[in-house]
């Protein structure tokens, strides 16, 4: 592989995300009713426009590269390798492992420290690794930053993913992304809007004229929904996906300044747009911010990094956990 760092792996975990990852995510159950309302939301669409039918193979690998855990995790060991990972496995230390890694919990007021310890991170001229894990309003997320040596410069990467919303190879423009937001995105809106035990089918031709005005409502609002959320994924792929090669100003500016703001007083709901691609209405706050550091990894390893990855069970669950006290 020509690039040494991990963007090669990453669009092998876009294009096969790891389901024994997603499985250890869900307890060891695979998330059936998750797939299954894919699978019908899908096969609606596939009703109204034929085409070709989608496998549950398929559908159930979409699914689980959404998964904000299961990417930022695959990343943290294909760069550090599993055993670096399971050394920090629900360990918050300012000091860190024997290989220097370490999980550090910043809570509100500590937006100051945040930075100053990032901008060390980021000063290191050698290849490293880190993933931010944070309960923003309205749920938790994370994802991974790399930090790579190009010539001799420090440049960084992002690997995000949001369920429901985007698949990480979405974020890193090797798909489009439209196709899956609106699968979501009826399967949200019809099953909120409209109940099969109340209403029947909604692919069914409604001779009602009120379920027949309702039924179009609903198909303008998927439309207008789906526009919004393509505008958001567009918005925050172009600044920080996409393989984009940023320098640490870039970093400061769309990754770490937000994050630090939103445990110090809050950030826009447009800046954490564009950092998460997730929709938010007014100030979006965090009263816990983890960021576990890897601070040099060895390119060498990667490979076999992700062949652990592939073949582990039984280690996501739980590994970076905002209630870590």
């Amino acid at each position: 592989m020509s690039d040494t760092g991990l963007a090669p792996f990453a669009k092998m975990i876009a294009r096969n995300p790891p389901l024994n990852v997603w499985k250890t995510h869900t307890d060891g159950v695979p998330d059936y009713a998750a797939l299954n309302a894919v699978l019908s939301a899908a096969l609606e669409d596939l009703a109204a426009n034929p085409g070709n039918p989608q496998t549950m193979s398929e559908l159930y690998e979409k699914k689980a590269g959404t998964i904000c855990d299961v990417t930022a995790y695959s990343m943290m060991v294909i760069g550090a390798g599993l055993e670096r990972v399971k050394a920090l496995r629900g360990r918050v230390s300012r000091w860190g492992t024997k290989d220097g890694d370490r999980v550090r919990r910043y809570k509100q007021s500590d937006g100051s420290t945040v930075g100053a310890e990032l901008l060390q991170w980021t000063k290191v001229k050698a290849p490293g690794v880190l993933q931010f894990k944070f309960d923003a309003t309205g749920g938790t997320h994370t994802f991974a930053v790399e930090r790579l040596i190009l010539g001799e410069e420090i440049r960084f990467r992002i690997y995000q993913s949001y369920e429901g919303l985007y698949r990480l190879s979405d974020f890193l423009g090797l798909t489009e992304g439209g196709d899956y937001l609106r699968t979501m995105c009826k399967m949200q809106i019809i099953g909120s809007q409209w109940p099969e035990k109340i209403y029947g089918s909604f692919t069914a031709e409604q001779t009602n004229p009120n379920r027949a005005k309702k039924k179009e409502n609903i198909l303008k609002t998927i439309d207008r929904q789906v526009a919004q959320r393509v505008a958001l994924l567009n918005g925050t792929r172009n600044s920080i996906g996409a393989f984009k090669e940023l320098n640490r100003e870039d970093l400061f500016l769309n990754v770490i300044t937000p994050l630090r703001s939103m445990l110090d007083g809050g950030v826009t709901g447009a800046e954490y747009e564009t950092l998460a691609g997730h929709g938010a209405d007014g100030r979006v706050f965090c009263n816990t911010l983890l960021v576990a550091y890897s601070s040099e990894i060895d390119p060498q390893r990667y490979e076999a990094n992700y062949q652990a990855l592939l073949a582990c069970e039984g280690m996501l669950a739980g590994w970076l956990d905002p209630t870590l006290s």
